[in-house]
């Protein structure tokens, strides 16, 4: 309030109207004694002057009575405009315009292109519960959580910073203009680098999150994910509203049970203080951001974007669970380090691995026919690769390798090698450079027949 009502006073002062300008010009010598006027602590208020500021002294009644007029007017004029600023800005939470957008947490920034979009629903109450959806346009995933939080939103600041969104969609009600929620205003504080997106509230719908868990998920999934998010009322909304954003901003239309849902709770996990990461270099070194010296540079060895963003989630949010999680991770780790052969052989098969989330374009054009082209070539690549994985987990004993090899089985893949193999050419393959692919793409399709129709 005093800072404001300050700021509206220095520019009435020190920026007089030319009413008061030319009042000063006819009172002559005069006016350089009245150009520097009292300032108040906060004038509308009507607070004494400020330490060390003085009213100047009047020569005479005249002069006495005109400056205390005018000053008077001013003060009116002030107090008033002073008064309009307090009623606005008044709220019960800090408000968005003297917030920095400056990133507090630049080590969960990460070097790879961030395809994350995510949607966060508040519910009201004393222990607010929070329900976020984050959908990985890179890799494929979806991810879904319900967050029971403290009044400071530790852990939902946690999830947000851990999987890194690159958007962040919140109803409108909750977003500047309006009078923001604290939990965006937690969030624009500590998630800095993801932006965020007012979303209309008619696209917030728990019926509408059940139909897309219905419609995209795997089929084999889809059920076990609605009984495992059923109750969880605003978690289903923000799914709704992130597919929708999906489909009416970005244009993107995913294909039919193709795409990864996971229901992630927060339980079973171990939480590490956000300083407490930078503090031990988990993931980004201190001096240098662009430096692999730390935890996450030592280890990442992986060689798809997904183990990247496993390994990354599991030591920022490690697990509890041990019988369940850690026991098998030991097996499967203490296999492949004793046997070499498998060991080599996996990441050989995997080095052609290439992982890429099937686009439908809405409307038919050139480039979306390249597009499509590219995502079968790289289908295609990847079918390839998945007997390779079969063989190389062959003499895998362990129950977490023997689970991943019974799903690369060559029968899982064949009817999907079939009708590819009907239009595309045996021999074309994934190409690295921009001018080899658009050769593959050229000789791709097999070539077809016109058939020549004689009407009688």
């Amino acid at each position: 309030m005093a800072a404001a009502s300050r700021g509206f006073e220095s520019s009435s002062y020190f920026n007089p109207s030319p009413t008061n300008a030319a009042s000063s010009e006819s009172r002559g010598n005069s006016a350089s004694s009245f150009s520097r006027m009292p300032l108040y602590e906060d004038d509308a208020l009507g607070h004494s002057p400020l330490c060390g500021e003085e009213t100047p002294a009047s020569p005479d009644s005249q002069w006495t009575s005109n400056s205390t007029s005018i000053l008077a007017h001013q003060r009116e004029q002030v107090g008033s405009a002073s008064t309009i600023r307090a009623s606005s800005t008044v709220s019960t939470v800090p408000h968005t315009a003297y917030t920095s957008r400056r990133s507090q947490t630049p080590f969960l920034r990460g070097d790879e292109g961030r395809h994350v979009i995510c949607a966060v629903s508040e519910a009201r109450g004393i222990t607010p519960s929070v329900g976020v959806a984050f959908v990985n346009i890179a890799t494929g995933e979806a991810i879904l959580s319900q967050i029971s939080d403290s009044q400071f939103y530790v852990k939902t600041l946690h999830k947000l910073n851990m999987l890194e969104p690159s958007h962040i969609l919140m109803v409108p009600s909750a977003c500047a203009p309006n009078p923001s929620s604290y939990l965006y205003y937690m969030i624009e504080q500590h998630v800095a680098s993801a932006k965020i997106v007012p979303w209309h509230r008619k696209f917030w719908s728990e019926s509408a999150g059940l139909e897309y868990i219905s419609e995209y998920a795997f089929q084999g999934d889809a059920e076990a994910i609605q009984v495992a998010i059923q109750g969880n009322f605003f978690t289903t909304c923000a799914f709704s509203a992130v597919m929708k954003h999906l489909e009416v901003e970005l244009s993107l239309n995913i294909v039919s049970h193709t795409l990864r849902i996971r229901y992630e709770p927060s339980d079973h996990t171990m939480m590490i203080d956000v300083s407490a990461i930078q503090s031990l270099e988990l993931v980004q070194n201190l001096r240098n951001s662009r430096s692999k010296d730390s935890l996450y540079g030592l280890l990442n060895q992986t060689l798809t974007p997904m183990g990247a963003r496993k390994l990354k989630s599991d030591i920022l949010q490690p697990t509890t669970l041990v019988e369940d999680v850690l026991k098998w991770r030991y097996e499967a780790v203490a296999e492949l380090t004793s046997s070499e052969d498998m060991f080599i052989g996996v990441r050989k098969a995997f080095g052609t691995h290439s992982v890429q989330l099937v686009i439908i374009p809405q409307r038919p054009s050139t480039e979306a026919s390249e597009f499509a082209l590219n995502q079968i070539i790289m289908i295609k690549a990847f079918l390839a690769s998945v007997p390779n994985i079969y063989q190389a987990l062959g003499p895998a004993q362990c129950h977490l390798l023997v689970k991943i090899r019974e799903l690369c089985r060559p029968e899982m893949t064949q009817q999907v090698q079939d009708l590819i193999s009907e239009a595309i050419n045996a021999d074309v393959t994934l190409m690295k450079s921009p001018l080899e692919m658009r050769n593959a793409r050229m000789f791709a399709v097999k070539g077809f027949t016109i058939r020549r129709v004689t009407r009688t």
